[in-house]
């Protein structure tokens, strides 16, 4: 009878053990090469993006929706992608009780259509992803040697690098789809290139825009070492364009990489964001109550006019542009890692450490649709 009743308590605490691991937890899927969601233009919620590059370093969270990630869970969660061709395997790479991050190298992300499928516990979920091919942009760096600063700028390989970096981490290219070219010093210290006057900008933007042509590149743009002199007013300009896909802008050290990406998106009718400017609401509708002039119609007003749009607090800490959430799950596709702080759209007002910036859900869109190879 003794030995009954042991086997019987052996039993049962066997049984009490296999009920303590969770074998289910409900949760979302979110592919994500920048920015997981945008906003809703009609009511404000948040948008899955769903225009992605191949090539591209990306990710596939498993987002909890009641912190139910157990560590049982995490250790056995498995990620599957079938691209038609192969069946790719993925482990977690980052888990907690929150998230389970997949991390998919750009060599498995391939034109086309492609089918995740997630297997946490007993739930298993798919996820379809369509991406596109960007073709590689290169635009060419020309340091400018002016009558203001009588010294040549100094561009480094590993300041190219940095900028090359972080424009990467904001704009939809392939992991190896932007080429920044360095061009040698342009001497433009003569008085018809003199960057304080309105002809001498004209002259000098003319002078760097046939250098598009000539290196074959998709737009040019010049380092100015020194603010510029904008009327009456001594150091006020910090760049300046005549159109083109060609401008000037202030060298800035590491910060001068947001400027660049911020010019570039110009070349493609991306409007700014922040109050003077010229916006653009066909494309990247600026914050609500914004006020500034029309880009595409000089001369005429433009302002923001979505409720569901809203701008950064525009203070000492943070900007103007259009406000991107820790919960729109910001990715750093080149450092791999998720971003847990709200940032401001790059289209902003600038003046702010370069990780205060990010992209937009419609910037992101646009600029994915007038790249794109279409056939």
């Amino acid at each position: 009878m003794k030995k009954f009743i042991l086997f019987i308590l052996i039993i049962g605490c066997f049984g009490c053990e296999s009920a303590s691991q969770k074998t289910s937890c409900d949760y979302e899927l979110i592919f994500d090469q920048a920015l997981g969601y945008g906003i809703n233009e009609n009511d404000g919620t948040p948008a899955a993006i769903s225009t992605h590059v191949a090539k591209r370093d990306s990710i596939l969270l498993a987002k909890s929706k009641d912190s139910c990630f157990d560590q049982s869970l995490q250790k056995a969660a498995r990620a599957t992608l079938d691209n038609s061709d192969t069946k790719l395997d993925y482990h977690p790479d980052e888990t907690n009780k929150d998230e389970i991050l997949f991390y998919i190298p750009h060599t498995d992300i391939q034109q086309g259509d492609m089918q995740f499928e997630v297997q946490i516990g007993d739930t298993r979920k798919k996820e379809s992803v369509n991406t596109t091919v960007i073709p590689v942009k290169k635009f060419l760096i020309v340091p400018l040697l002016t009558s203001k600063k009588n010294k040549e700028l100094s561009v480094t390989n590993t300041q190219m690098q940095t900028w090359h970096n972080e424009i990467l981490k904001r704009l939809p290219l392939s992991r190896n789809g932007l080429q920044l070219i360095l061009h040698d010093s342009l001497d433009i210290r003569g008085d018809v290139y003199d960057l304080n006057t309105w002809f001498g900008r004209l002259c000098t933007w003319n002078l760097l825009k046939h250098l598009k042509n000539e290196f074959e590149c998709d737009g040019v743009i010049g380092l100015s070492p020194a603010k510029m002199d904008l009327n009456d007013q001594k150091d006020a300009l910090s760049g300046f364009t005549f159109g083109a896909d060609t401008t000037v802008i202030l060298e800035n050290g590491d910060e001068t990489a947001i400027t660049m990406v911020h010019e570039i998106s110009h070349f493609y009718q991306v409007g700014d964001e922040y109050a003077g400017g010229q916006l653009n609401p066909e494309v990247n509708i600026p914050p609500y109550g914004m006020k500034g002039t029309d880009m595409l119609h000089p001369g005429t007003a433009a302002s923001g006019l979505n409720p569901y749009i809203h701008g950064g607090k525009n203070d000492e800490k943070q900007g103007s542009g259009t406000l991107i959430t820790s919960s729109q799950i910001p990715y750093d596709s080149v450092e791999h890692k998720l971003i847990r702080h709200d940032m401001t759209s790059y289209m902003g007002k600038d003046g702010y450490a370069m990780q205060e910036y990010w992209t937009t859900g419609m910037i992101w869109k646009h600029l994915i649709q007038e790249w794109r190879i279409t056939e």
